[in-house]
């Protein structure tokens, strides 16, 4: 059996150290995470009302679309409207214009124009 050159107590020493570093280091990795927990939780509890907010955004926005669609639409009732009412004023003036032709004609008589 070979021996190596350091005791085996200060082998078992040797190993003792190694893992008390890395207990140290793991709490110190545990150590950070949990700190990252914190400020992760705190920029969540921070990002609470920025969603709030655009949940009322959205919602209003919703409102002023609804708005627009009911005024676009009474527009177009009203602009119907206004033609409508445009088509049969130029109806009833060209029934007038029709009367008086219709009229004018029945009245001029070609002989009157040759009487003296």
């Amino acid at each position: 059996m070979m021996r190596s050159s350091c005791p085996v107590g200060s082998r078992r020493m040797h190993s003792k150290a190694k893992r008390r570093q890395r207990n140290r280091n793991l709490k110190a990795k545990i150590k950070q995470i949990k700190k990252e927990m914190a400020q992760i939780a705190a920029e969540q509890k921070s990002i609470e009302p920025i969603k709030e907010e655009r949940a009322q955004i959205a919602a209003e926005q919703k409102s002023v679309r609804e708005g627009q669609m009911e005024l676009r639409k009474k527009f177009k009732e009203y602009e119907c409207a206004k033609l409508k009412k445009g088509s049969i004023f130029v109806s009833k003036q060209s029934a007038r214009t029709q009367c008086r032709l219709h009229n004018t004609k029945t009245s001029f008589k070609p002989t009157n124009l040759l009487r003296p």
